[in-house]
C-alpha cells in the first residue's frame, strides 16, 4: 500500500466522520423543526377552536339575555297599552330600558362581530334587528294600535329569528365536537374554520 494512501486514511476516516455528523446534524435539525411547526399549528388550531368555542358560549348567553330584555320591554309596554291606550309613549323603567338594554345589545354585537360563521353572523344580525324593531315606540304621527300591530309583528320574527340562530349556534358547536379530529387532522391551520353549516 502507498505510503501516502496509508497516510490519508486516517484524515480520510476523520472527514467522512465530520461529513456523517453534519448530515445527522442537518436531519435532526429538520425534524426539529418540523416538530416545532407541527406544534405551533396545533396550538394555533386548537386556540382558533377554543375562541370560535368561547364565543358562541358567550353568545348564547348574550342571546338570552337580550332575548329576555325584549321581551320584557314589550310586555311593559303591553301593560301600558291597556291601562293608557298608548304603546310605548313613556319612558321604560331603567331596571329593562336605556342604559341597561344598550349594554346589553353592546355585549351581544361585540359577540355576533367575532363569529368565524358568514351566514350565521349574518343571521344574528338579522335577530338584532328584528328585536330592535320590536321594541320602536309608536312614532309620532303613528295611530298607537298599528304600533301595536307593528311591534307584535316584529315580535313574531324576532322570536323565529331568535329559533333559528340558537339552533346554528347549537349546531356550530356540536360540530365543532364532533368533528375535532378531522379538524385536527387540517394542517393549514384556518381550514376547518370555513367548514360551512348544513342546511
Amino acid at each position: 500500500m502507498p505510503l501516502w494512501l496509508t497516510i490519508s486514511l486516517p484524515f480520510l476516516g476523520f472527514a467522512a466522520g465530520v461529513v456523517a455528523e453534519l448530515v445527522r446534524g442537518f436531519l435532526s435539525l429538520k425534524k426539529d423543526r418540523e416538530a416545532r411547526r407541527d406544534t405551533l399549528i396545533a396550538a394555533r388550531e386548537e386556540e382558533c377552536r377554543s375562541f370560535e368555542r368561547e364565543t358562541l358560549l358567550e353568545l348564547q348567553d348574550a342571546m338570552a339575555s337580550l332575548m329576555r330584555n325584549i321581551a320584557l320591554c314589550i310586555h311593559h309596554t303591553e301593560i301600558e297599552y291597556k291601562q293608557y291606550g298608548t304603546w310605548g309613549r313613556r319612558q321604560l323603567p331603567d331596571e329593562i330600558g336605556g342604559d341597561t338594554s344598550n349594554d346589553l345589545e353592546v355585549h351581544f354585537n361585540k359577540l355576533r362581530v367575532r363569529m368565524l360563521d358568514d351566514a350565521l353572523r349574518h343571521r344574528a344580525k338579522e335577530w338584532w334587528e328584528a328585536g330592535a324593531a320590536a321594541t320602536v315606540p309608536a312614532l309620532r304621527d303613528e295611530e298607537d294600535e298599528i304600533a301595536c300591530q307593528r311591534v307584535m309583528d316584529a315580535w313574531g320574527d324576532c322570536i323565529n329569528l331568535y329559533q333559528e340562530v340558537s339552533e346554528g349556534v347549537g349546531e356550530r358547536l356540536r360540530y365543532l365536537v364532533a368533528h375535532w379530529d378531522d379538524l385536527q387532522g387540517s394542517r393549514d391551520g384556518v381550514q376547518w374554520m370555513r367548514v360551512p353549516l348544513s342546511k
